[in-house]
């Protein structure tokens, strides 16, 4: 199966534990700047089956999860990537795309 993958307005970052989302995925440069990130996906310290996501910016983050309800994500904190649709940021929304199968999302396990 596909991994989930987070989608921005010029670019995806495959949901893996330390792949980081970075100003080129909002705005395209001739080279990106890797020294900066403005997010990184990261392991649950006792679960590593768990991923989440950490502000790495010193902006709030606006998250939408499941079931509607929203949650300022503050610099340096995480929230869980499972209960994530979106993410609005001052440089553009970021959104989850689920893990897909050639019959649809692949169920949670």
């Amino acid at each position: 199966p596909a991994p989930s993958l987070l989608v921005a307005p010029h670019g995806r970052i495959v949901v893996s534990a330390d792949n980081e989302l970075h100003p080129h995925h909002f705005t395209p440069q001739e080279e990106p700047q890797l020294t900066r990130p403005l997010a990184r996906i990261v392991a649950h310290p006792s679960d590593f089956n768990v991923l989440g996501l950490q502000n790495l910016s010193d902006k709030p983050l606006q998250a939408l999860l499941t079931h509607g309800q929203r949650m300022l994500l503050e610099p340096r904190r995480s929230c869980n990537l499972a209960a994530l649709q979106h993410l609005e940021t001052p440089w553009g929304l970021v959104r989850v795309q689920p893990s897909t199968s050639p019959t649809g999302p692949i169920p949670a396990t």
